[in-house]
């Protein structure tokens, strides 16, 4: 009886500590819904950021103690990723994940960036 109560015991404590689900990668028409008209705060290797998406594809990104960068922005509806135009580098492509409540930038090289989203002042 003992030995029973104690492997129910464990599989509950196990199903109660399961590992979350895993991350889900947004679509085209997630990201567009996700991204347009918003305003993101993220961390990005360790320096804090701020990024607004305007509606008409272009976007001011501002990293703290810098002066604001203008660009452009996109979504790629073929390889479901948002992509950015800065002067410095042209374009580039990140994946949008979601982890639970969290979202996350992807790179190419699957590095996660974190960051939130407000609604655009």
């Amino acid at each position: 009886m003992k030995r029973r109560t104690f492997v129910l015991a464990g599989l509950a404590l196990a199903a109660a500590t399961a590992a979350p689900a895993d991350p889900v990668r947004l679509s085209a028409d997630e990201i567009d819904t996700l991204l347009r008209g918003k305003r993101i705060e993220g961390d990005w290797n360790g320096t804090k950021y701020v990024q607004v998406f305007r509606d008409t594809g272009g976007t001011i990104y501002t990293a703290e103690g810098a002066p604001p960068d203008p660009g452009k922005w996109r979504v790629n509806a073929e390889t479901d990723t948002y992509e950015s135009w800065w002067e410095r580098s042209g374009w580039s492509s990140y994946a949008i994940e979601r982890d639970g409540a969290a979202l996350y930038w992807v790179d190419s090289r699957g590095r996660r960036y974190p960051f939130k989203v407000q609604d655009a002042p």
